[in-house]
């Protein structure tokens, strides 16, 4: 009776460990196609991930030459601001330069300015008269 009860269960004990197998093939099957659609999945994020960095790297490359730029124009608007100073200071010389001319002019007498008046005519007219 005990290897009647040892062949009864002996058809059951194999069944089982088959049956197992081809469970743990099918659970290693469906890791596996899980694997790869997340392997796919962080691929894609990946990719936008690259893609965010690049135009991040774009921007701060933007961003760099306008920082450049603007540092030029500082340093033009300074050397201009310069020139700017340099010249007005020259128009004041000229200007209280001018102005004993100017006065001197003014308290000439008329036949003084009489005379001006025929010598630029005189000089027109001949260059009238070359042409």
């Amino acid at each position: 009776t005990s290897s009647s009860s040892a062949s009864a269960t002996a058809p059951g004990v194999a069944a089982a460990p088959s049956l197992s197998v081809r469970g743990l093939e099918e659970k290693v099957n469906k890791w596996v196609s899980e694997l790869r659609e997340q392997e796919e999945r962080l691929m894609r994020q990946a990719a936008h991930v690259n893609a965010w960095d690049q135009l991040l790297q774009q921007g701060h490359d933007q961003v760099q030459q306008l920082r450049d730029t603007l540092t030029k124009v500082k340093v033009d608007q300074q050397r201009l601001q310069a020139e700017l100073d340099f010249i007005q200071g020259q128009q004041q010389e000229l200007e209280q330069l001018i102005e004993p001319l100017e006065s001197a002019v003014a308290s000439t007498t008329p036949a003084q300015h009489q005379g001006d008046h025929q010598r630029e005519n005189m000089h027109h007219l001949a260059q009238v008269s070359i042409a």
